[in-house]
C-alpha cells in the first residue's frame, strides 16, 4: 500500500507556527551542511538519538563557550545554536514559545538565564554570526589491535569568550634564512636581466640614431621626421623581430647603397657586406653584418659549384 503525502496536515503545521513567530527571522549567517549528518547515539537507534546529541553539544557550548568536537558534530550543532541564539535575541524571555524552545534544547536550565541575561546583550548588534569554527590538527591514535584511528576535531566556539584566541595557524617565515636568501638571489636576478634588456634598447637606439643620422648626410632632401619613420622599420635584430641579419630591411638597403655609390659597412672592411650602416654602430650589429656576410660567401660556393656541375 502506498503511503501518501498528507498535504492538509503540512499546512496545518506551518500556520500554526506562524501564529507562534510572527515574525520571520532573517537567515543565519553561517553555511548549512547539504550532506546528510548523521549522529549516531550509543543506545537510542531511532532519529531521538539525533536529538540527544544536538542537546548534549548545545548544553556544553552555552555552558564552556568553547568545546571540541568532531567534524559532522560540529557542523551539525553549529546552526542550531545560531537559530536558538537568534530567537532570543528577538523574542526575548516573555515569549513562551521561545522560551519552550529553549527549554527543550538546553539541558541545564540556568543556562537558559545565561543565554538572556549574557548572551543576549553580547550578540544583539553583531552583524556577523555568533559562534567560530576552527579545525585542529589531525589526530592518529593506536588501538589494541595495532590499528590506528584518525580524528579530525574541530573547535567550536562564542564569540567574545574569556578563553586566548585559537591560532588560525598561517605561520609567517619572511624572515628565515632560505626566505632571505630566495629574495637576495631574486633581487639580484632581475637587477642584471633589467641591465639586460637597457643596453639592447641603447644599442637598438643608437642603431636608428646613426641610420637617420645617414640619411640626412646622403639625402639632403630627407626631413627629419621621414627619416625617423624610415629609422622605425629598422630590423631590431635583439628582439628577433624585422627582415633577417642586417639592421635595415633589403627594400631600404637598396636605396641606401644606391645613393651613396659606396657603402660604408659597420664591420672593419669596408664595403664587405653591403648594409650601408656607418661604422658607429653597436657590437651586435657588427656580429649582424659578420653573418650576412658569411651567408653571402655560402650562397657565393653554391652557384661556383652549381655552374661546375652544370659545365
Amino acid at each position: 500500500m502506498s503511503r501518501r503525502f498528507d498535504y492538509g496536515t503540512v499546512k496545518t503545521t506551518v500556520e500554526k507556527y506562524a501564529r507562534v513567530f510572527p515574525r520571520s527571522l532573517p537567515s543565519i549567517k553561517v553555511p548549512v551542511s547539504k550532506e546528510k549528518i548523521k549522529l549516531r547515539h550509543k543506545f537510542i537507534k531511532t532519529g531521538e538519538g539525533r536529538c540527544y546529541h544536538l542537546k548534549a553539544a548545545l548544553t556544553s557550548l552555552f555552558r564552556d563557550e568553547r568545546i571540541e568536537l568532531s567534524k559532522y558534530t560540529a557542523l551539525a550543532v553549529r546552526p542550531y545554536a545560531e537559530r536558538l541564539i537568534q530567537l532570543a535575541i528577538e523574542y526575548g524571555d516573555c515569549h513562551k514559545p521561545t522560551m519552550e524552545t529553549c527549554d527543550y534544547w538546553i539541558e541545564e536550565k540556568e543556562l537558559i538565564h545565561k543565554l538572556f541575561k549574557d548572551l543576549v546583550p553580547r550578540f544583539e548588534n553583531c552583524k556577523s554570526s555568533y559562534t567560530l569554527l576552527h579545525r585542529l590538527p589531525d589526530k592518529y591514535e593506536k588501538l589494541d589491535n595495532n590499528n590506528w584511528k584518525f580524528t579530525a576535531p574541530y573547535i567550536l566556539e562564542l564569540k567574545g569568550n574569556p578563553y586566548p584566541p585559537v591560532p588560525d595557524g598561517k605561520h609567517l617565515h619572511e624572515n628565515s634564512l632560505l626566505n632571505v636568501l630566495l629574495r637576495e638571489a631574486g633581487k639580484k636576478f632581475y637587477s642584471e636581466r633589467r641591465k639586460a634588456t637597457t643596453s639592447t634598447d641603447l644599442d637598438v637606439q643608437a642603431t636608428k640614431f646613426a641610420f637617420v643620422h645617414f640619411l640626412q648626410h646622403n639625402q639632403p632632401n630627407t626631413t627629419a621626421n621621414q627619416a625617423s619613420a624610415m629609422s622605425s622599420n629598422l630590423c631590431c635584430c635583439q628582439n628577433g623581430k624585422g627582415c633577417c641579419c642586417c639592421c635595415a630591411p633589403p627594400r631600404v638597403e637598396e636605396m641606401m647603397k644606391a645613393e651613396s655609390g659606396i657603402s660604408r659597412c659597420c664591420t672593419d672592411q669596408a664595403d664587405s657586406c653591403g648594409c650601408g650602416v656607418p661604422k658607429s654602430v653597436s657590437s651586435a650589429s657588427k656580429e649582424c653584418c659578420k653573418n650576412r656576410q658569411r651567408r653571402q660567401h655560402q650562397q657565393q660556393q653554391q652557384q661556383a659549384s652549381c655552374c661546375k656541375q652544370n659545365n
